[in-house]
């Protein structure tokens, strides 16, 4: 038993340990626990979330210029700034420890349709973990926890977006197996 995940599931060195494991100790016929892990991610709304990542003005001045120094990769420790999703929730990465034994970097474009309108900060991340095949848990956005040793991620877009129902964005999606990063597509 083993709990090696970060809340972006790649920190803590989780890959290497399950191809190590895999490889040295497993028997034939052996069964791996977790069977697989997702790295899921939407797009991100929220009055009180945006006011918390992207700064504009107060008490009359113009303060946009901080944003160029604000973090765009934050972990969500506040319960009380509820992410609104404005995508449905999208597996950007899955590793299937069961039925894979490396598991290399990868880079790719994600699609993604808003199903809801608003102003659009950037890509909430989360955690599903798959003990088995019938046996999961997931650390959705949308569901209250009182408390949760793995928090959400927010990548932030450089500048917000609004978004109407039905409008696409084009995310990257990388991962270097020890951490992962979304930003606009170029």
């Amino acid at each position: 038993m083993h709990e090696i995940f970060s809340s972006e599931l790649l920190g803590e060195h989780v890959l290497p340990t399950i191809e190590d494991a895999r490889q040295r100790l497993l028997r034939p016929g052996g069964e791996m626990l977790p069977s697989a892990a997702s790295i899921m991610i939407a797009l991100v709304s929220g009055e009180d979330l945006g006011k918390s990542l992207h700064v504009t003005e107060s008490f009359g001045f113009d303060l946009r210029d901080f944003n160029a120094i604000h973090p765009r990769k934050r972990p969500l420790y506040r319960e009380d700034l509820a992410p609104v999703l404005l995508s449905d929730g999208i597996e950007a990465f899955r590793f299937d420890f069961s039925n894979a034994s490396s598991f290399p970097g990868e880079r790719k474009v994600i699609r993604m349709t808003a199903r809801n309108a608003g102003l659009c900060y950037g890509v909430i991340q989360w955690l599903r973990i798959e003990v088995t095949r019938d046996v999961h848990y997931e650390n959705h956005p949308s569901q209250r926890r009182s408390v949760s040793n793995w928090q959400h991620t927010i990548y932030g877009f450089e500048e917000p977006m609004h978004l109407h129902a039905g409008s696409v964005v084009s995310v990257t999606a990388t991962h270097d197996r020890s951490r992962s990063w979304f930003d606009l597509a170029a």
